[in-house]
């Protein structure tokens, strides 16, 4: 009886570890949203990127500026 219980419980336990190294399978849900998820990042990121250009071009006028004015 008892060699059936360590049979039973050892091979819960190589299971249970051969199950943590396989990857599961992404569902159609689940590739949806990520493809939607990198979308929104991307049309987020592009604008971001545009208002920080021109946030450096309007700090080099206002330096530019500055350094006229002190002439």
């Amino acid at each position: 009886m008892t060699y059936f219980f360590f049979t039973g419980l050892l091979m819960c336990l190589f299971s249970a570890c051969s199950m943590e190294n396989a990857e599961p399978e992404k569902g159609g849900i689940e590739e949806f949203t990520e493809r939607t998820g990198r979308q929104a990042a991307e049309s987020i990121k592009s604008p971001l990127d545009k208002a920080r250009a021109l946030q450096e071009k309007s700090a080099e006028n206002v330096k530019r500026s500055d350094s006229l004015l002190d002439e």
